[in-house]
């Protein structure tokens, strides 16, 4: 009898060991795709993010806002605080009181710093200023600026194979005018997400306590 529980005890722990390794391997292998596109037009914006994991298998979508309004651009950090309220788990993620330092998504954020893999990037952007020479300077400076956030990228993500597609176009009418529309597609290890994810909700409680 003691024969049998103790094969039984080495069959559950080699069961147990094989789950976790199966586990550790599917955390090292599966890979986290977020593909991302923001909109702006007439001063308002909005953002829609999309997370497929486990292969596929699993996915979730966000819109932000979420009655699929705009957010106007003269609200600074409104955007921001609502992508965290949809995204990160906790009563006040947004909330960066003195002493408890960056909010929950930026601790996350800055978890994958170095991590994540831009395998997509996508800029287009219309511009008048109701003026042609003006309109004209304006694309000049806007071709500059978007090229510089573009040599930036290799600081934050990884982007071996990137070949980012950036085009603006000039809009010589009579009325100013701004359209931008921004896609990329990143991925990174699950097991990234799941410590940036862990660092985020930790903030979170933190910052609820607080």
């Amino acid at each position: 009898m003691s024969v049998r529980r103790a094969g039984n005890a080495a069959h559950m722990l080699l069961g147990c060991a094989l789950a976790i390794i199966a586990l550790t391997a599917t955390c090292a292998l599966s890979r986290v795709r977020a593909s991302l596109r923001y909109d702006l037009e007439g001063g308002d914006q909005a953002l829609r993010i999309e997370l497929r994991l486990l292969f596929g298998l699993w996915h979730r979508h966000w819109r932000v806002p979420e009655a699929g309004g705009r957010i106007p651009v003269s609200a600074p950090g409104r955007l921001g605080r609502a992508v965290q309220r949809q995204t990160v788990p906790g009563r006040r993620p947004e909330d960066p009181r003195p002493g408890l330092g960056a909010s929950p998504a930026w601790r996350g954020l800055d978890q994958l710093r170095g991590r994540v893999r831009l395998e997509t990037l996508a800029v287009g952007v219309e511009l008048g200023v109701g003026d042609p020479a003006l309109t004209a300077l304006g694309v000049g400076a806007a071709h500059a600026l978007l090229g510089a956030a573009c040599a930036a990228l290799p600081a934050y993500f990884r982007t071996e194979r990137l070949r980012p597609a950036v085009v603006v176009r000039p809009n010589y009418g009579p009325q100013a005018l701004l359209r931008a529309r921004l896609d990329c597609l990143a991925s990174t290890p699950l097991l990234h997400l799941a410590l940036a994810l862990a660092a985020a909700v930790l903030a979170s409680r933190r910052a609820a306590r607080g």
